[in-house]
């Protein structure tokens, strides 16, 4: 009777991690500029800022929005949605927090 191989449950979490955030890429990015082309200020933080933050379906885009430019709230999530349509998006915005809590944001989005 063959061996079955078994791979580790890191490598298989990690693979699928990957291939989440490769399929999921091109939406973001098509997200930010469209945000970006209305002055909105805005990047990624939480776990698809972090490469080695492991994503999988329930994983959410969390988007820090320090600026709405000439948008209202409501169009700055209108945008939003209107561009991703394979992940659910949290929008934070820091006019509503302290400074130190979105500093503290964008120093975790990039460790």
């Amino acid at each position: 009777m063959p061996s079955l191989l078994r791979r580790p449950i890191g490598d298989i979490l990690r693979d699928r991690s990957d291939a989440r955030r490769a399929m999921l890429g091109a939406q973001i990015q098509e997200t930010l500029e469209a945000l970006r082309h209305y002055g909105v200020v805005c990047e990624v933080i939480g776990s698809f800022a972090r490469a080695s933050a492991l994503i999988d379906a329930e994983s959410d885009l969390d988007i820090l929005v320090e600026s709405k430019g000439d948008l209202s709230e409501a169009d700055v999530w209108d945008v939003a949605w209107s561009h991703l349509r394979d992940v659910d998006a949290d929008l934070v915005f820091a006019d509503h927090l302290p400074a130190t809590k979105v500093a503290l944001m964008k120093g975790h989005a990039r460790e």
